[in-house]
């Protein structure tokens, strides 16, 4: 499959409110991968300038309400836009209109800045798989692709107590991380789990990506969640037990770096530089796929510098996004 030269795959954004000051920032990293088509379902243009791959599809909240009702047949009213992040599961049944001429659909948040994506999404990468992770071993809310065939569109199904949580108005986290609710396991099993992370951490490589006691615990809580939950809460437990069964084949990895991982790890002079659709890491000069400014966007320290003459070339901080000091 060559992504280069006929676009294969639909991004949905579904966003309703005011757009936010860095809205051209992505958009202008979208334009850049014309491999995606981007199709933003709104009450509200965001565009300011015609990009060719990207669409804008006017609804309502209202009226997607009455689509989701009308494709999944789930009775519901949506009130909060953030619920919907709870249905992006279920965005290759409730868009399948708009998706029919794809062979992949996905979803993203607008709180990104892509790199160039082809080089991740290479045909080799994504030929021979069915879902496609941005972060290792589970869905990622941010950036996740499906194929776009009827077993994988309604895998939500396998979801356990779907009905309860969509009903329920607030965000539930199906699309990556339901909280785990109280287990009663043997306390047998919970010490032969810490064993086996204990075990996982000898290797090298994991020892080495721990730097910090905050990073250690988020590393034994998505170690803990996958071994110790056996009916799928979530879409990641459901995607995760199928290709454990070998009923698809999922890809997934470290394609999207975030704020909130400098974070744990206690990094703090980090910085992003895009440069004409690239991103770079500039600790270690690192090409990365996707930087997800999940946190730091809503600090005072965070300015967004909104009248840049070069809106192709751009620097991330925990200042904000600015000109890059040459």
């Amino acid at each position: 499959m060559d992504l280069t030269n006929r676009k294969k795959i639909a991004l949905l954004v579904v966003y309703y409110g005011a757009w936010p000051a860095w809205i051209n920032y992505f958009l202008s990293s979208c334009m850049h991968n014309k491999a995606c088509d981007f199709l933003i379902i709104s009450d509200t243009d965001p565009k300011q300038i015609k990009i060719s791959n990207v669409f804008f599809f006017p609804l309502s909240l209202s009226e997607l309400s009455r689509l989701i009702r009308h494709k999944s047949g789930i009775p519901t009213e949506i009130k909060d836009p953030y619920k919907l992040c709870d249905f992006r599961p279920l965005y290759g049944i409730i868009f399948e209109d708009y998706l029919k001429d794809y062979l992949f659909w996905g979803y993203c948040d607008i709180d990104l800045i892509l790199g160039d994506l082809t080089r991740f999404l290479s045909e080799d990468s994504i030929t021979g798989y069915d879902i496609f992770f941005g972060y290792e071993q589970f869905a990622s809310g941010p950036f996740s692709l499906y194929r776009n065939v009827p077993e994988i569109n309604c895998l939500y199904y396998k979801i356990d107590g779907l009905m309860e949580a969509l009903s329920n108005p607030e965000y539930q986290g199906l699309d990556e991380n339901r909280k785990m609710p109280l287990l009663k396991i043997s306390i047998l099993l919970k010490v032969l789990i810490l064993l086996r992370f204990l075990c996982k951490l000898i290797n090298l490589d994991n020892i080495g990506s721990i730097r910090s006691i905050h990073e250690l615990k988020f590393q034994y809580y998505w170690f803990f969640k996958k071994n110790a939950v056996r009916i799928p809460q979530d879409i990641t437990e459901v995607v995760l037990k199928e290709a454990k069964k070998e009923r698809i084949r999922i890809n997934s990895g470290h394609f999207i770096l975030s704020d909130v991982y400098f974070n744990r790890i206690k990094l703090h002079n980090w910085e992003i530089r895009y440069t004409d659709g690239k991103l770079t890491e500039t600790s270690i000069h690192n090409k990365i796929a996707i930087f997800h400014f999940r946190e730091i966007k809503n600090t005072p320290e965070f300015i967004i510098e909104s009248a840049l003459q070069n809106i192709n070339r751009f620097c991330i901080s925990s200042l904000g996004i600015r000109k890059c000091h040459e």
